[in-house]
């Protein structure tokens, strides 16, 4: 396909996303025969509404590098969603910089908004390649095994459970300890615990988006384990909903996604005499750049270098991604989706994963997220500690 490209960073960011623009340089600076531009929106979809789009090659070569090691979206990022009247605009703009490879790295929304701007470009008879990049922390992509940011995501949450487990067993009075991990929708970040579990002995409790959330039975799960080690330690998704369906972050004056914590503690604290420790690992899950993946990184950069190459050479209207063929040894290949194939449903944690009447998660999920976060530090295990 003749013509430049534009690259768009969209959704929430994570700490490998860059890590896919390095692999679109680089496969760039190999394929560009013909001095064709690559170009990126600052800010996601509003940067080309507003005309906000950069020539990258005019960065130094030196810093475009260090990308693999920059966390978050560098280029930025929106909330903003278009509007029937603006793709107009956006292809418009498309026009203006003659792009003609249009590469987009996001999540479930970004998956929608592509198939909405392929519709766009056949009806306006405007050629275009346009090849989607998977990226969220979430892992909700339906029809993907996994996605780049998740695994990273999953490593920062195993070792800051590492460390909390042994912040919990410090002083000889009780303590109950309940961390908050994201996943809107999914539980799959709060059950890559289970690997946490599995080298430290915590967290006792696990609850998921996909089963009902019920204030009684949690506290009475606590009390159990709490009863017999004077202690407990419990990681909850923010996602997890009541009964009638409502989000714990709604009883809060912010509906902002997350947040559940204050409305947790003030459920339960007059059934507990010790000290309740709640704490939000934030928006570090999705953004330490110390605690990323290395096979994350490394299949963020080459999911990158293949959607540029198969743009150009001609193929639109695809995701690219990595398909498991194995856990043990960890193997994949490049697997190719329509962007309908992504927009079916959203990804839940398999139910075969959730056991214990929905306080934690089998262990047949190791073989799945093993080999996803890489090796982890050895803690000492002495003979008194749990």
């Amino acid at each position: 396909m003749t013509g430049n490209t534009l690259y768009i960073q969209s959704g929430g960011p994570t700490s490998v996303i860059n890590c896919s623009a390095l692999g679109v340089i680089s496969q760039f600076e190999k394929m560009n025969k013909n001095n064709y531009k690559l170009y990126a929106s600052r800010n996601s979809f509003s940067g080309v509404l507003n005309d906000n789009i950069v020539d990258i090659m005019k960065e130094d070569k030196d810093e475009i590098k260090f990308l693999y090691n920059t966390p978050c979206s560098i280029f930025g990022s929106s909330r903003h969603k278009m509007l029937e009247n603006e793709y107009d605009i956006f292809i418009d703009n498309l026009k203006k910089y003659d792009i003609r490879n249009l590469l987009i790295n996001g999540g479930n929304g970004t998956s929608m908004a592509c198939k909405e701007i392929e519709k766009r470009l056949i009806n306006y008879g405007y050629e275009c390649s346009i090849i989607g990049i998977p990226k969220t922390v979430d892992n909700d992509i339906y029809s993907i095994d996994h996605t780049p940011g998740y695994p990273s995501a999953a490593r920062h949450i195993i070792l800051s459970i590492l460390d909390l487990s042994y912040e919990l067993n410090v002083y000889d009075s009780g303590l109950i300890m309940i961390i908050e991990v994201m996943g809107r929708k999914c539980g799959w970040l709060a059950a890559a615990c289970l690997l946490a579990n599995k080298l430290c002995g915590y967290p006792d409790l696990i609850y998921t988006p996909e089963n009902v959330f019920d204030f009684d039975k949690f506290t009475n799960d606590i009390k159990n384990i709490y009863d017999k080690n004077n202690k407990c330690m419990i990681v909850v998704s923010e996602g997890v909903k009541t009964e009638d369906g409502k989000y714990l972050f709604e009883n809060n004056s912010d509906l902002n996604m997350g947040g559940i914590l204050n409305t947790i503690h003030s459920k339960i604290k007059n059934h507990f005499s010790c000290k309740i420790r709640t704490i939000d690992l934030g928006l570090m899950q999705r953004n330490s750049s110390r605690d990323t993946s290395d096979i994350d990184k490394k299949e963020a950069f080459e999911l990158g270098e293949e959607a540029l190459k198969i743009a150009f050479n001609g193929e639109t209207g695809k995701f690219v991604a990595f398909d498991r063929i194995t856990s043990k040894p960890y193997n994949t290949k490049m697997v190719y989706h329509n962007f309908d194939e992504l927009i079916q449903e959203t990804n839940y944690l398999p139910s075969k994963y959730i056991i214990n009447n929905g306080t934690f998660i089998d262990d047949s999920f190791i073989d799945y997220i093993e080999p996803l976060v890489g090796d982890f530090p050895r803690y000492s295990k002495f003979k008194y500690l749990k």
